[in-house]
């Protein structure tokens, strides 16, 4: 299937955001999901810090993100702007296995209600995928998968078509922010 994801792209390669920021991703080539070092039992160790343990690789069904990027006026407020560095990619993912049943009995309490925020695996979706939003401010669904492949970087205009097709605006890149001020 196809899916988005948001990369850092540092002298023509593409890299994780947080978790495993060093390892390149190869274009073109399958790339199966690895575990960063546990910063604890339910925490992996980032970029950021600690971040909550929710192995895979973390994929868009839209280029669209709004909890991901620069903040213009500072710390605490919200992010505004998309850096430079940072690219959205087209992915091939496997579909293989649908793991969204498990990911809801994983996130279900004693009174069969299934509560979103816990409704993910703590293992690689080998071979398959599931959707989970990683965070409250996420505006589409997240893609949690085992593997995927890098088809190719989208241009700025092509996140911006993709987006308005779903009545989403992207980020604007820096420098566009300014022109607007």
């Amino acid at each position: 299937m196809k899916a988005y994801k948001l990369v850092r792209k540092k002298n023509d390669e593409y890299y994780p955001l947080y978790v495993l920021a060093k390892d390149p991703f190869p274009v073109g080539e399958w790339i199966e999901a690895k575990c960063g070092e546990a910063a604890d039992e339910t925490h992996v160790k980032s970029k950021l810090g600690k971040l909550a343990y929710r192995p895979g690789l973390h994929l868009c069904e839209i280029p669209h993100e709004t909890h991901i990027g620069g903040k213009s006026k500072g710390t605490g407020t919200p992010v505004d702007y998309l850096p430079d560095d940072l690219v959205w990619v087209e992915v091939e993912f496997s579909d293989t296995i649908d793991y969204q049943d498990l990911a809801f009995a994983e996130g279900t309490n004693i009174k069969g209600k299934v509560i979103p925020a816990r409704a993910y695996l703590k293992f690689v979706p080998v071979n398959g995928y599931y959707y989970y939003n990683t965070s409250p401010h996420a505006t589409v669904r997240w893609i949690i998968c085992g593997e995927m492949k890098i088809v190719r970087e989208l241009t700025d205009i092509e996140v911006k078509e993709i987006c308005a097709k779903h009545d989403l605006v992207p980020l604007p890149r820096y420098h566009e922010l300014q022109k607007g001020a």
